[in-house]
């Protein structure tokens, strides 16, 4: 018990010392900077403008957040019955994107959503009645979607995949011998014994997306700038002071809402544990 204790304290001392050095100090730093200079702050932004920026970041991480739970559960509930070998290579095309460099993946969307590409001849043949010039769908909010979908999407699957093999056939089993039908057996057992998963898969991609800088840098148009763009261009400007209420604001929202989910959870968690009992 007491050589347990030990290691559990060796293992919280390099966990304390990061969370110092990557939360507590800039936490500081960031308060301080309010703090310091909120005249300059006044004169740069206005509150109208934080407002908008905040509501449109959440906005998209929350839009985001939600696809790509939604194609991560529905991925890997179809390729829960498949074999070993198919659930590899299904699993390694899903993963794909994550081994491909983030400037690559981002000049392959702005490909896509240019004119002349493949996706907008396919656009052609889908409204054929179109007669006019298709809208272009690159620097946009769409694309910006799109963009940070196709970077949090093997995410999303990292972390449903295990909870969805871990599923009880028994359980299944038995609605099926009682003749419950499958779409019943998928919303009535399988979706709710799946339902803290799918809530940390919202919560990381979320907060993966509030976080983007690049993507929606280099996808997004100039009416739905994020959080990130905004602190990015002050900080380019010369305006640093200004962008402390800002960082401030994208350091606290995700970790709320992060905290909250978790929290539910390992709620629900533990009453499904008790319900399978």
């Amino acid at each position: 018990m007491a050589a347990s204790l030990t290691a559990r304290l060796w293992f919280l001392i390099p966990v304390l010392l990061l969370l110092i050095a990557g939360l507590v100090f800039p936490l500081y730093s960031l308060v301080s900077g309010i703090n310091a200079s909120p005249e300059s702050m006044s004169r740069v932004l206005s509150l109208d403008v934080i407002i908008h920026v905040q509501m449109t970041t959440l906005r998209i991480a929350g839009l985001v957040a939600i696809l790509s739970t939604v194609l991560a559960t529905s991925v890997t509930l179809l390729i829960r019955p498949l074999t070993s070998a198919m659930q590899r290579v299904a699993l390694l095309v899903c993963f794909f994107p994550l081994g491909v460099h983030i400037a690559f993946r981002v000049f392959g969307i702005q490909y896509l959503m240019s004119s002349g590409s493949p996706f907008s001849y396919l656009l052609r043949y889908v409204f054929p009645w179109w007669t006019g010039d298709l809208p272009s769908l690159l620097f946009t909010e769409i694309a910006t979607v799109i963009g940070l979908i196709h970077w949090t999407f093997p995410t999303a699957v990292l972390v449903m995949f295990p909870p969805t093999l871990k599923l009880r056939e028994d359980l299944l089993e038995a609605a099926s011998l009682l003749g419950a039908p499958r779409f019943a057996t998928l919303v009535r057992l399988m979706l709710p014994l799946l339902l803290p998963a799918i809530l940390l898969t919202f919560s990381l991609t979320f907060c993966l997306a509030y976080g983007a800088f690049i993507t929606p840098a280099a996808l997004g148009g100039l009416n739905d700038i994020t959080l990130s763009r905004l602190i990015g261009a002050l900080f380019n400007e010369g305006q640093s002071d200004s962008a402390s209420l800002l960082a401030m604001i994208g350091l606290v929202t995700p970790l709320m809402i992060f905290g909250a989910i978790y929290i539910l959870a390992s709620w629900l968690k533990r009453r499904n544990a008790e319900y399978q009992n």
